[in-house]
């Protein structure tokens, strides 16, 4: 029996098969002549038609592992070109973008002032580097003084196929938002890390960025990140839920967690440590914490991504997406995973703009520290 893995050994077979079909090569009795005059028979025409299924059988894995990898790469391309974006910004302004324009909040989480994703005007850093991607028009639309909701030309809504990638197909689907009176927003499929505890807590313990005073638009500078560019995570790609328009997630012109801002809910190690003063405390992992309420790349089982709204849970975790409600400081967080249609993990790029391919499976540990700007690691 002939095992064929390559197009050319499934020609061959082809004309093989063919060949004892029809007797050619075998001392056929039938003349030329004859032959080029009769009909094909049936037994000839199952032969073909078994050949042709033996070849698309061997050649659609193949092609679908293609699109893959193509649209992976498609997908990586963009996230490379975000992530210049950023560092442009940061070229030309001495700082990161921050990861929202919102305004400071009293009474948040340890009794101290911190970001409020839902407060302010609610523009997101995606907002902020839109002409560094080609995108300026766009940016030429909004309005920073007034909120992210009511801009004239409604720009929010936009479907920008630049932060789209291939395989989530959010292009013709919008947010429609029950918080801004049913107004729409576009979606896209990249969000940047801002802390590796809860995005309410960026301020203290920050991602690349995190680590900015609420209320203002001068994010951290680089020399605040002092694990090196190049082991700092900055971009993932996360997804849009397709059975849900009320869903965030995705949702590129606003700071929260879930649509263009990640969180990975490893708790720091504060035992002994004075929690009034936690600006003070430099991020720990917290080497007790279980690794399952981690939000690790698509993450499946523990903590659900804590998102608001989370408008329908039962067929968010259907498509592989689960969420819970975050209800609001001192009595809920946000986090989220990165999420991808990839197999086994998700495109990630760093704060030097290099782009690689995070798995599922990482540990939660080593990926809280690949978040943090200044754990030491």
């Amino acid at each position: 029996m002939i095992y064929c893995r390559s197009i050319p050994c499934v020609l061959f077979s082809m004309s093989l098969f063919w060949g004892l079909a029809t007797g050619a090569g075998m001392g056929s009795i039938y003349s030329k002549n004859r032959r080029s005059k009769r009909a094909f028979s049936l037994v000839e025409l199952l032969v073909v038609i078994g050949v042709l299924a033996i070849t698309i059988s061997i050649m659609l894995p193949m092609i679908n592992e293609a699109r893959m990898i193509a649209a992976r790469q498609t997908c990586a391309s963009k996230m490379r070109n975000l992530a210049q974006g950023v560092l442009f910004y940061e070229g030309y302004h001495g700082h990161l973008p921050v990861a929202g324009v919102v305004d400071k909040r009293e009474g948040q989480s340890f009794n101290r002032a911190g970001y409020d994703q839902a407060n302010g005007n609610q523009f997101s850093w995606i907002v902020l580097v839109l002409p560094l991607i080609n995108e300026g028009a766009v940016r030429d639309e909004f309005n920073l003084n007034q909120s992210v909701a009511f801009q004239r030309k409604d720009p929010q809504a936009r479907t920008l196929t630049s932060l789209l990638c291939p395989n989530d197909d959010a292009g013709d689907r919008k947010h429609v938002s029950n918080r801004f009176g049913g107004r729409e927003f576009g979606l896209g499929n990249f969000a940047a890390f801002v802390s590796p505890v809860h995005g309410e807590q960026q301020q203290f313990w920050a991602g690349a960025l995190g680590g900015f005073e609420p209320g203002s638009l001068d994010g951290q500078p680089l020399k605040r990140v002092r694990d090196g560019l190049n082991h700092t995570l900055l971009i993932s790609e996360v997804r849009t839920n397709p059975s849900s328009s009320r869903d965030p997630r995705g949702a590129w012109a606003v700071p929260w967690v879930g649509s263009t801002t990640l969180a990975a809910d490893v708790h720091p190690e504060l035992s002994g440590r004075d929690l009034t003063n936690i600006a003070s405390i430099a991020y720990q992992p917290d080497a007790g914490f279980p690794a399952v309420f981690a939000q690790r790349p698509n993450s499946q089982t523990g903590t659900a991504d804590q998102i608001s709204p989370c408008a329908a849970p039962i067929g968010a975790a259907y498509e592989g997406m689960p969420c819970g409600n975050y209800r609001g400081y001192g009595r809920g967080f946000t986090s989220a995973s990165p999420r991808s249609n990839h197999r086994g993990g998700v495109n990630v790029t760093f704060l030097d703009g290099h782009v690689e391919f995070l798995g599922n499976e990482v540990d939660s540990t080593t990926y809280a520290r690949l978040i943090s700007v200044d754990d030491g690691k």
